[in-house]
């Protein structure tokens, strides 16, 4: 009856195992899979970001050249 019973303990040792083992897998997939996509979103966030910037610094720049055409006009 020993047997059995120390048989049923590693059966569930074991199943409990796998199963610990068959969640840590899911949470590493989980992980590899949600990083990618967050890398992508910095990325084009950073690419709007940029793209806004060059606007506003073209849109400066104009206003910085018609600013000295009128004073070179006016001297």
């Amino acid at each position: 009856m020993g047997a059995l019973t120390r048989a049923a303990k590693n059966i569930s040792r074991r199943k409990v195992r796998t199963f610990l083992v068959v969640i840590a897998l899911g949470f590493s997939i989980a992980i590899m899979v949600s990083i990618p996509a967050g890398i992508m979103a910095n990325q084009e966030s950073m690419q709007r970001m940029t793209e806004n910037f060059a606007n506003t610094i073209t849109a400066m720049q104009e206003e910085i050249n018609k600013t000295a055409t009128l004073i070179e006009c006016s001297t």
